[in-house]
């Protein structure tokens, strides 16, 4: 594909399911995996061309097909893998659901604008301009109702706050603790904690603080974003009160400063050390 594309990973599933292969065996179905997510197409079901897609030799592909294609089910020349075709299904209903929901939305706006009568235009555009977002009352994934303004939070940016919440949960307990997909409820509450004002920079800093207390806690990681639907909107609040009197760190942005005001001493060295972490550059 010609733009960066990413997928749910599990490190844990992934290895309990890879338990009995070698490291090379491993290493290859990882590559097929890739390949299969990339082109969100079923894999041909032929040697020499699962042995380019590996990158491997022809010789090695037929020493290790007989541990990988039980992974996959063969039909009409192609190798299908459940878990991927999951996925790719998931994908490809939400970005159905998203068009749908913004060609309604801009049929909405333009029957309101023509309906309009042509003398009344000017003082209604002006009594619009006066008045807040209209909220309405819609049902989210859990099946409780949620307050929607008419500008909706885009995708693209809840999707980077579950991202930020994954990438966290990596940085500070390691690869094989990963999530293998986001929580149903993932994109809900990643909507929330945008609507009420937190951005994806203070979401990425506040993920890092929370994953690092529960390890030094001796806990595990969150496993999702609905396990903070309270303390997000709490320690933002806290985060905007904490503007009025900020803490002068030199080279910190303001923001990251007031997180680490409102944080205990040692989450306040711990924080800092992520947060300079995060501006020389030495965070993926």
């Amino acid at each position: 594909m010609s733009k960066e594309y990413w997928f749910p990973w599990s490190p844990a599933r992934f290895r309990a399911d890879t338990m009995h292969l070698t490291a090379e065996q491993d290493g290859i179905y990882r590559r097929l995996i890739d390949h299969y997510m990339e082109t969100g197409l079923p894999l041909p079901d032929n040697d020499a061309a699962l042995a380019r897609i590996a990158g491997i030799s022809s010789d090695s592909w037929v020493m290790a097909a007989a541990m990988l294609r039980p992974f996959f089910k063969a039909a009409d020349g192609k190798l299908f893998l459940k878990r991927c075709d999951e996925t790719l299904a998931d994908q490809t209903a939400r970005s159905r659901k998203n068009a749908e929901k913004g060609k309604a939305g801009a049929s909405k706006r333009w029957k309101s604008s023509v309906d309009i009568p042509e003398e009344n235009s000017s003082s209604h555009a002006s009594d619009i301009a006066e008045q807040s977002p209209v909220e309405s009352t819609v049902q989210d994934k859990t099946g409780q109702d949620r307050s929607k303004t008419d500008s909706a939070v885009p995708e693209s940016r809840a999707a980077a706050v579950i991202a930020s919440f994954d990438s966290a949960i990596v940085e500070v307990f390691g690869s094989e603790n990963g999530r293998f997909c986001p929580a149903s409820t993932d994109y809900v509450f990643a909507e929330r904690f945008l609507a009420c004002g937190a951005d994806e920079v203070w979401l990425k800093a506040y993920f890092l603080e929370r994953m690092s207390k529960r390890k030094r806690d001796g806990k595990g990681p969150i496993g999702e974003l609905s396990y903070l639907k309270d303390a997000v909107p709490e320690a933002h609040a806290n985060f905007l009160a904490a503007k009025s009197s900020p803490v002068k760190r030199p080279g910190v942005p303001q923001q990251e400063q007031t997180i680490l005001r409102t944080s205990s001493v040692e989450e306040k060295k711990r924080a800092n050390e992520l947060l300079q972490r995060f501006q020389s550059g030495g965070r993926a």
